[in-house]
């Protein structure tokens, strides 16, 4: 599928589902009070479970990095650690810079 065609389907299913909404809230036995009341409390509702989501995403993400810091620091040796036994002298450096 391409993204042009998935796009159009995501366009589609939004279209279709806020149509649903509206029927129904059109075609619903209560007042429109009460149907505003309903779609605010879900709302508030949806909004704190975001929230939660996004702080446990949050939270989760940031025990991943931790993790992945700690075992990036236990397995790669400290270059200067790795690098404090070479001796180069003045010889080797320019060598090197010439032959690149």
């Amino acid at each position: 599928m391409s993204t042009k065609n998935g796009l159009n389907i995501l366009v589609a299913a939004v279209g279709l589902f806020a149509a649903g909404i509206a029927a129904g809230l059109l075609l619903s036995p209560k007042s429109g009070r009460e149907n505003r009341d309903y779609i605010r409390k879900g709302a508030d509702s949806a909004g704190s479970w975001v929230h939660t989501k996004r702080s446990e995403a949050q939270q989760k993400a940031h025990q991943v990095s931790d993790k992945v810091k700690r075992t990036v620091k236990e397995h790669v040796p400290d270059l200067y650690e790795a690098t404090n036994s070479l001796h180069l002298d003045e010889d080797d450096v320019k060598t090197s810079r010439e032959t690149n």
